[in-house]
């Protein structure tokens, strides 16, 4: 697996100069372990300041990464940067040579001699100090603070029939996953140096991770997404990676993502559940593709949380390229197809040229076509298909920054409009598809409430567009359509701000312009003041720090507002 030399070389580099001669040793002795796995290694208890020295580090040697244990007791783990098998092994490094000795009076240990009433005396303030040495040594307890992107691996666990339980056979398949993701990192850390991804796995030492993740309960994947999202903020994780093994020997790999992880997009794009592929047998290469195949979603989602959707496109399509492995159906590909489109259809307000957003939304189409092909009922997709027409409408209307204005009069105006209908239309029919997914749906959040929310969007696209084209009878049915529609949005979308944030920016624009287009202040006032209601509770859902919910959503809210506290005191000025 590694070569000698090139082992001892990396010793030597990695130690200090008062260390580096013992290199040649330690390489040695971790060969014949490698060489003799069946036999334990020799005890040298003078290499113990080198592991000390070592401990909780990894360095390259060759095609191999080694990883020393931060226990400093000789756990070594040596595994292919490319990811692949781990080989363990534990040196067991004897500690310096003691004898002791007991008298009546005295405790002799090695040559230092200590009266008994001494040793006594300092057992009992060490029963007073240990407290307080547990705490020393405890590391945190939470991943707060822990880097831009913090992961947490969760031990797998054997599941009977809904019947779960911790096993030796799972909780190495966990160790094999995080393994594969630390070996990633460190084989790309030079071309991504400065967002580095902190995993925390339950083979960490104590000291680097004071608590225990453990397994995620759960007898269905419902109760299982609820647990992993409840693990994911007492740990204040941005992801949790969790599996199981079946009594077939067959395992699966999912992934939660937290809500509240500021990705670009629409509202909650991203956050939830996924599961990453059908369980498949880990022997084969099944597992270590899938596990790297993570690595590369986690790059890809980091970047789009750090509001860089064009890095994150690039990422998973470099991840794509070096997963040759990785099978179309039944491996979770569909994620990837899905992240892709919806990073390509993120970057939109970036594209610098009309050419650059038509190729972005005809590769997120692409993209997402390429998703529900593998794998039909996925619902994500399917509702991102819609918005790529609900884009190409806005870009019609010269709402994206790259797109041509819409023109001011004559047939151009007019043919514009008519073409941002149809896409308008287009969105709304493939919303409305989506929407019958949803019953089907594990995926709570979008089956509740993210899928409602973008068919109310295309009703109120479409009541802008008649108002453009002067069809004031069409555009309230709309806007009337949109207000039906949202209303039920906003119950199931409770404690997720940007949809709650979105859905009310919906529901009070459709009735602002209800007011708008009302015959008399009689009619007109009671649909502004409902509006104002919905806006303020848009506004409501700011304060959390999201800069994407104040740029896209709650400006708008404000502004909007605005408006229609001027229509009302325009309305109650003439009087009835």
């Amino acid at each position: 697996m590694v070569a000698r030399d090139e082992l001892e070389r990396a010793l030597r580099d990695s130690l200090p100069p008062s260390l580096a001669t013992r290199a040649p040793a330690l390489a040695e002795l971790i060969a014949e372990a490698l060489a003799h796995p069946e036999s334990p290694p020799p005890e040298q208890p003078e290499l113990a300041p080198v592991l000390r020295a070592l401990a909780g580090r990894e360095l390259r040697a060759g095609q191999s990464l080694i990883s020393f244990g931060a226990s400093q007791l000789g756990d070594v783990s040596i595994g292919d940067v490319a990811g692949g098998d781990i080989v363990r092994l534990n040196l067991t490094l004897a500690p310096e040579a003691q004898s002791v000795a007991v008298g009546r009076n005295i405790v002799q240990i090695g040559t230092l001699v200590l009266p008994l009433r001494f040793i006594l005396a300092l057992l009992a303030l060490l029963g007073v100090a240990v407290v307080a040495v547990v705490f020393v040594l405890r590391g945190p307890t939470t991943m707060a603070g822990r880097g831009t992107f913090r992961i947490a691996v969760a031990d797998f666990a054997l599941d009977e029939g809904g019947d779960l339980r911790a096993a030796a056979e799972a909780s190495r398949l966990s160790t094999r996953v995080y393994d594969t993701l630390r070996q990633q990192q460190a084989r790309y850390v030079a071309d991504y140096p400065a967002e580095v991804i902190t995993l925390w796995h339950d083979s960490m030492g104590w000291r680097e991770k004071g608590t225990t993740i453990g397994f995620i309960p759960g007898a269905n994947a419902a109760e299982r997404e609820a647990n992993a999202s409840r693990r994911l903020d007492e740990l204040d994780a941005d992801l949790l990676i969790y599996g199981y093994l079946d009594p077939a020997g067959r395992v699966s790999l999912n992934f939660y993502i937290s809500p509240a992880l500021k990705t670009e997009g629409a509202p909650g794009v991203l956050a939830g559940a996924y599961q990453l592929g059908e369980p498949a047998r880990p022997e084969g290469l099944a597992l270590t593709t899938r596990a790297g195949a993570l690595f590369w979603l986690l790059k890809g989602l980091q970047y789009d949380s750090l509001g860089e959707p064009e890095r994150s496109l690039e990422v998973l399509r470099r991840g794509e390229t070096l997963l040759p492995d990785w099978k179309e159906i039944g491996e979770g590909k569909e994620i990837l197809y899905y992240f892709q489109g919806q990073a390509a259809v993120s970057s939109l307000p970036a594209a610098p040229d009309l050419a650059a957003v038509e190729e972005r939304l005809a590769y997120g189409e692409e993209r997402f076509r390429r998703a529900l092909a593998a794998r039909p009922e996925f619902l994500r997709p399917a509702v991102l298909l819609g918005t790529v027409s609900y884009w190409r409408s806005l870009c019609l209307l010269g709402a994206v920054p790259a797109c041509s204005p819409l023109p001011t009069g004559g047939p151009e105006r007019a043919q514009t409009l008519s073409e941002a209908r149809e896409q308008a239309n287009l969105a709304l029919e493939r919303y409305q598809a989506a929407l019958a997914l949803a019953p089907a749906s594990a995926d709570a959040v979008w089956a509740r409430a993210a899928a409602p929310s973008a068919v109310g969007s295309a009703f109120l696209l479409q009541g802008e567009i008649a108002l453009q084209q002067g069809d004031r009878a069409a555009a309230d049915e709309a806007y009337a359509a949109t207000v039906e529609q949202i209303s039920p949005v906003i119950a199931a979308a409770a404690g997720d701000r940007r949809i709650l944030g979105q859905s009310y920016l919906f529901l009070g624009t459709a009735l602002w312009r209800r007011g708008m287009l009302a015959a008399a202040p009689a009619e007109a006032l009671p649909l502004l003041r409902e509006a104002r209601a919905a806006f303020a509770a848009c506004l409501d859902q700011g304060g959390a720090g999201d800069e994407l919910l104040e740029r896209e959503v709650l400006g708008l809210c404000r502004a909007r507002d605005g408006e229609a506290a001027a229509l009302i005191a325009q309305h109650e000025e003439v009087g009835p």
